[in-house]
């Protein structure tokens, strides 16, 4: 099996690493959370801002520089409808690298290369691919799959943003790639941890809820758990409804 973690990688990422020596604070962080807005990124900040991950971004532990991939509006409200709040919330760490990575860092980087998330031991696969625009060609970059749509949404001196053309959903009790035999572990714990959502967190936090398989844009319904929820006779159906699983499409 290859080696996505070359020496060349990670040769190139630990020199982005010192480029910048001061933590990121607040008021950078609220500079791109109002890029992303004006962008049309919303549910992304809000869920940054209501959770663990703003605590995450500004507690300078083990990094003080990111780079945020945030995903559109409408697939993330999706998977905050059909996922459990532990899944949804692992989801929104697996969005987020503790390396300053612009674009030209991005296609920079030699291939194939990987990058480290918020999540433990799950890292996300760069890739490079020529795409047409309005009749020009274009060098594009995709992360895991999902095109990187927006580029250099937001520059700052500790954090970079970029718009993702899709969404990245975590994976848990499963492989992290097809042939790994490294599997997932639960991410970080902080103080007053609590469930994230970009409208309304619940007062508790809901059970682990059907597994959801990485990328994608097409939902399609498992019909396994309709049975398993008929069977049960139950009306747990609350917030996160009936669960879907995300399928890659290609």
């Amino acid at each position: 099996m290859e080696n996505f973690s070359s020496k060349p990688t990670i040769v190139i990422l630990l020199l982005l690493s010192i480029v910048s020596t001061a933590d990121l604070t607040s008021k950078e962080l609220d500079a791109a959370i109002l890029a992303l807005q004006s962008r049309g990124y919303t549910l992304f900040p809000n869920a940054i801002s209501t959770s663990d991950l703003q605590v995450r971004l500004l507690s300078s532990q083990n990094s003080s520089i990111f780079t945020l991939f945030a995903p559109p509006d409408s697939l993330l409200f999706s998977l905050d409808l059909l996922s459990s709040a532990r899944l949804y919330t692992f989801s929104l760490f697996l969005h987020v690298s503790p390396h300053f990575l612009s674009s030209s860092d991005l296609l920079a980087l030699p291939r194939p290369a990987s990058i480290e998330t918020l999540l433990p031991n799950r890292r996300l696969f760069v890739e490079h691919a020529m795409s047409t625009r309005n009749g020009t060609a274009l060098l594009t970059v995709s992360v895991d799959g999902v095109v990187v749509s927006v580029p250099d949404l937001f520059l700052g001196s500790n954090i970079v943003v970029h718009g993702l053309d899709g969404i990245l959903v975590a994976r848990y009790g499963s492989l992290v790639s097809e042939g790994s035999d490294n599997t997932i572990a639960e991410p970080p714990k902080f103080p007053y941890q609590t469930y994230v959502s970009p409208a309304k967190p619940p007062e508790t936090l809901s059970p682990t809820g059907l597994e959801m398989v990485t990328i994608g844009t097409q939902i399609k319904k498992d019909r396994e758990a309709f049975r398993r929820d008929d069977d049960r006779a139950t009306t747990k159906r609350t917030k996160h409804g009936t669960f879907f699983r995300f399928e890659r499409v290609y």
